[in-house]
């Protein structure tokens, strides 16, 4: 999963969580494949929403037609989700991110989308 720093209308400082799963050898796992890589994804952001005790992730569990599927080629299937938070300490994992880890190649991308999202509720981290 990686992070990336956004500043929506009005100032609020959020982070773009996105995760990609591919898998290959697509053809040969019959037509359910789509359904069956979808479900993965889902399941993957609700781990890491676990493991990070984030709210927003948590809640994307059943947001399916948030999920992009794309065919790829050699026989690979690939599919993404963004989740739009507010979590001030995933702000501030992400800012930690961009300045001591390699870039992120989508992080424009992935700002310009979460500019088309709507404002999320103020996300708060699950105490332990």
């Amino acid at each position: 999963m990686t992070l990336t720093t956004v500043t929506l209308p009005g100032g609020t400082a959020a982070v773009v969580h996105t995760l990609g799963v591919a898998w290959t050898g697509a053809i040969t796992r019959g037509p359910s494949l789509r359904d069956d890589l979808i479900k993965d994804v889902l399941h993957d952001v609700y781990v890491e929403g676990m493991r990070m005790g984030c709210d927003a992730l948590r809640r994307a569990r059943t947001a399916a037609a948030d999920i992009t599927v794309e065919d790829m080629p050699h026989d690979m299937i690939y599919a993404q989700m963004q989740v739009l938070c507010t979590n001030p300490e995933c702000r501030t994992l992400a800012e930690h991110g961009e300045q001591v880890g390699e870039p992120f190649l989508d992080a424009p991308a992935a700002r310009a989308w979460a500019l088309t999202q709507p404002a999320p509720a103020n996300d708060t981290k699950e105490s332990s």
